[in-house]
């Protein structure tokens, strides 16, 4: 198993902090596991999405947790085989890790499988209680939407390999969708993120929001925000996850940034 340092080494020494070692843990163990997945030979029905695949491949300056998949006709037993296949990669590297399936998972809508580390946060001197908890979730669910995957290398920690992604247009669009319908601060930072360089696919926005223009667009994202109460709020779900707390200023100034910004750039 890898020591602390020989992770924490790999980040700018402004991100050294205590506070993000456990995110850290987690992006090694993100980085072999995408390997392993997109190794697997579902790899062809997966497509990596999410706040994490923003993090790795779009310069997201924000920690993430899971490893979120798209899937096109992947079966719940396909995904348990690959994620099964995957759970023995990782013990292969020295990590005592288990699966923990619940019941309710299998009501889910989602694919869902979560990796815990037992002891791992104490091994790792992350912890003084043996009981810490560690896990990654790996999730999968399908978007229900057509598109070419854009094919992104992950090369870090030791570890290149090619990863099947969703278009950063649609991943854009996903993020707007999870702002207007999950509503969590996350969702508005990533939109503040994306919005001055990606442009969003109205295809997928109209069929998941019923947005099918800029306009439209505008005063939805505004409305959510207003209901979110971003200005007025002072605690957001998200801090632990900012490289710099001065970071909570794109949230708090999400109405205003949208208010000005010309969304005339989106019209096809």
């Amino acid at each position: 198993m890898i020591a602390l340092h020989e992770i924490v080494r790999q980040y700018p020494k402004e991100l050294q902090k205590l506070e993000f070692y456990d995110p850290m843990v987690k992006e090694y163990l993100h980085h072999h596991m995408l390997k392993y997945l997109f190794a697997n030979k579902y790899s062809d029905k997966i497509m990596f999405i999410g706040g994490t695949a923003l993090r790795y491949f779009y310069d997201l300056k924000r920690f993430s947790e899971d490893i979120d998949l798209d899937c096109f006709d992947l079966s719940r037993s396909q995904f348990t085989l690959m994620t099964d296949n995957l759970l023995r990669e990782i013990q292969a590297l020295g990590f005592y890790v288990i699966i923990e399936d619940k019941k309710r998972y299998e009501d889910l809508k989602a694919f869902r499988r979560v990796f815990v580390f037992p002891e791992l946060k104490y091994q790792m001197g992350l912890s003084q209680q043996r009981e810490a908890k560690f896990f990654i979730k790996v999730e999968a669910e399908s978007q229900h939407y057509d598109y070419l995957p854009a094919i992104k290398t992950i090369n870090c920690f030791g570890v290149t390999s090619p990863v099947r992604t969703m278009p950063l247009g649609i991943l854009f669009s996903s993020k707007i969708a999870a702002a207007i319908n999950r509503k969590k601060d996350r969702d508005f930072y990533d939109v503040a993120h994306l919005i001055n360089f990606a442009i969003p696919d109205f295809g997928y926005l109209g069929k998941k929001c019923n947005i099918d223009n800029p306009e439209r667009l505008k005063e939805t994202l505004l409305k959510a925000a207003s209901e979110r109460k971003l200005k007025t709020r002072k605690i957001f779900d998200c801090e632990h996850m900012l490289f710099k707390k001065e970071d909570l200023e794109m949230i708090r100034s999400f109405t205003d940034y949208i208010e000005h910004f010309d969304f005339s750039r989106f019209n096809r």
